[in-house]
């Protein structure tokens, strides 16, 4: 019996934790001159220096799950080259589905996807070009956006933060420990990393900055260059498409749909009341929202989604929610056709009786 990639990849996650850290806590060990194990002991023993472990191993858990996904994009890159699917951006389906429009079959393709994605919630986001791929191992497709230069930029930002608040913790916890008769210094913890690993903290850094930089680009330059390959076959198409719609709706317009389908999110609202004195206090409030699937048959030749949302418990959403059995049904009882108003930004609202 094969064991499923996810599995392995997850037991492979799981071996390491407890072993990069004690790698970790060696190496420093080493800079510092002592052993890290029995200062960190030493520091839990302490009520007042106890906060320092806590802290540091919660940073060092979101680090190594945030740097163990980096360090996979080499597979990741290599799994998109090789088994990739294209289209414009259709619907959400039940059962983890993603619908995506072919125009070359000029029919809609359902794939698995462990996250797909909403269908656009105006007309003018209709039809974008959505690329994805899908690893050997797995029978879900993934999207590439966790490729895309803005979202490795922000694991590279947040992964550097947090290794260097995580070095702060591992400094202050050896310097209350450290008894040679003299402070330990940054200086001489950058003395002992030469001596250690046979080259300078800075060289170090120019090493793994080079390699972080050279894994992103090769991963940034596959995604791109894949999606020019499908932008090539059906740039026409979505923009005839396109043009197409936006000739037959305009603000203010009725257009009738039917709801196929009905998701739960959940959405945050932050709240800034006065507080005492000339300060402000802000509060982030969670509720829950209501996203229902759109299908409009008569605007182009081709079944047209869009995404319409509203707070669970608001008027709009108890009139949408009749057309399901139950809270958790994400398919409608029956099918209704409704009347939607087009707004100004060609979103779509429920048209009042």
């Amino acid at each position: 019996m094969t064991l499923p990639f996810s599995s392995f990849r997850l037991i492979v996650m799981l071996i390491l934790f407890p072993v990069v850290a004690w790698l970790i806590l060696y190496f420093f060990g080493k800079l510092a001159g002592f052993s890290m194990f029995s200062a960190s002991a030493d520091a839990f023993g302490r009520t007042s220096e106890r906060v320092l472990p806590i802290v540091g191993i919660v940073i060092y858990f979101c680090a190594y799950i945030l740097f163990f996904v980096f360090f996979q994009n080499p597979v990741q890159i290599y799994e998109v080259n090789k088994n990739h699917v294209g289209g414009l951006h259709g619907y959400m389906d039940h059962g983890l589905q993603s619908a995506i429009y072919n125009p070359s079959e000029n029919r809609y393709i359902k794939y698995p996807q462990l996250s797909p994605s909403l269908p656009a919630s105006k007309f003018t986001d209709t039809f974008n070009i959505k690329v994805l791929y899908k690893a050997s191992t797995s029978e879900y497709y993934n999207d590439t956006a966790p490729m895309s230069l803005a979202a490795i930029l922000f694991e590279i930002i947040l992964g550097s933060l947090m290794l260097c608040i995580l070095y702060i913790i591992l400094y202050n916890i050896a310097a209350c420990y450290y008894d040679e008769g003299k402070a330990l210094s940054h200086r001489l913890i950058a003395s002992r990393f030469h001596e250690v690993t046979g080259i300078s903290p800075l060289k170090a850094l120019i090493i793994v900055l080079v390699l972080i930089t050279a894994i992103s680009l090769a991963g940034i330059i596959s995604v791109h260059s894949i999606k020019s390959h499908y932008a090539g076959l059906y740039t026409s198409q979505q923009e005839k498409l396109k043009n197409l719609l936006l000739h037959k709706i305009s603000p203010g317009d009725t257009v009738t749909g039917t709801v196929i389908r009905r998701f739960q999110g959940y959405e945050s609202q932050t709240v800034t009341t006065e507080g005492s004195g000339d300060r402000m206090r802000s509060k982030d409030s969670w509720y829950t929202m209501m996203h229902y699937t759109v299908e409009f048959r008569d605007l182009v030749h081709i079944p047209v989604y869009l995404d319409i949302a509203y707070a669970d418990g608001s008027a709009e959403a108890k009139e949408l929610d009749k057309l399901f059995t139950d809270r958790k049904a994400y398919i409608p009882e029956h099918t209704k056709e409704l009347d939607f108003t087009v707004n100004k930004d060609y979103s779509i609202s429920l048209k009042k009786r």
